[in-house]
């Protein structure tokens, strides 16, 4: 769980201090990668679509932009999925689930609820 005080625009990881895109909504740590879904309200009015899901190695070096399909615009929610040999990432929107590869934000596959 990430410490209340990194709950804004920021977080640090040993002793750095990273300036992401949006406001941090919710964080998953799993094999040394920091993922970050991102409130970025304030990109909306830009861009009629942006990757609000980022990732970080554990010396604060950014992996990628989770790739968002053309059809929406920001994903709502994500969770880590270990059901298998390979966990991944699993971002959703308005209950369609999409799975992500840790190592490179891609989509590896969808599910519709």
């Amino acid at each position: 769980m990430l410490d209340e005080s990194l709950r804004k625009y920021n977080f640090m990881i040993n002793g750095k201090t990273i300036k992401l895109d949006g406001q941090i909504y919710k964080a998953i740590i799993q094999d040394n990668v920091y993922i970050f879904l991102l409130n970025m309200a304030a990109k909306k009015a830009e861009s009629a679509s942006y990757r609000n899901i980022q990732a970080y190695d554990h010396k604060g070096q950014k992996l990628w932009d989770a790739e968002v399909p053309d059809e929406i615009k920001v994903y709502d929610d994500i969770r880590l999925e270990t059901n298998s040999n390979t966990p991944s990432i699993v971002a959703s929107y308005y209950g369609v689930d999409f799975f992500l590869d840790i190592k490179t934000g891609k989509i590896k596959s969808i599910l519709k609820k």
